[in-house]
């Protein structure tokens, strides 16, 4: 993973030196006062590793999920529908796991029922970027948090969002959009070093 640091210092150098604008703002905000902190949970001991471990581990329940592979092979992606696993006592719909030179560094959950609250609750602070009119109004008046019983809870009305977290070297992501039919929950867990070994990947780069 060391190799991935730095191709991940030289990526952001190559394309920084390339745009030497200025910062520009955007519309991803943290909760840095918004959110009382919570100890994050080892990610290790959350979602992921349990079911996949299992499935990497044996390569024949895997085979027909194999969605397709990519870029020589190198970028493998499998699909598995209704695999049996809850989170936070919620069907998990749909899983894709996501491999780059054979390691296993993504993995999706799509979910019928929205989880953003026992999120909020088990990881804390967070960034969160509104994706719709509504929901970016809401967060520039900072009503994107209401009071409930248990404190501070993420607001209904808020319909379409992303939430990240960044948990050891582990991001999580968090999207949702309740005007589609059916609405759309999808839970990411993925290195944190996963979008420059990704790029890397399309570029050719060999680690």
């Amino acid at each position: 993973m060391h190799k991935i640091a730095m191709l991940s210092g030289a990526i952001s150098l190559l394309f920084s030196c390339q745009n030497p604008s200025s910062e520009k703002l955007t519309s991803e905000q943290k909760t840095e006062d918004s959110v009382a902190h919570v100890n994050h949970v080892p990610l290790a001991a959350t979602h992921v590793y349990d079911t996949v471990s299992r499935l990497e581990h044996a390569d024949e329940a895997l085979a027909d999920k194999l969605f397709g592979s990519f870029y020589e092979d190198r970028a493998t992606y499998y699909v598995i529908p209704n695999p049996d696993r809850k989170l936070y006592g919620q069907a998990v719909d749909r899983m894709v796991l996501y491999y780059l030179d054979s390691e296993m560094l993504k993995v999706k959950y799509s979910l019928s029922e929205d989880i953003v609250h026992q999120l909020i609750r088990d990881y804390g602070k967070f960034k969160i970027k509104a994706l719709d009119s509504l929901s970016q109004s809401l967060l520039d008046k900072g009503d994107f948090l209401v009071h409930g019983i248990q404190g501070k809870q993420f607001s209904d009305s808020m319909m379409a969002y992303r939430i990240t977290w960044e948990v050891g070297d582990k991001q999580l992501v968090y999207e949702v959009h309740k005007s589609q039919e059916p609405p759309v929950y999808e839970f990411v867990e993925k290195s944190a070093y996963y979008d420059d070994f990704l790029l890397a990947v399309k570029m050719g780069i060999k680690l």
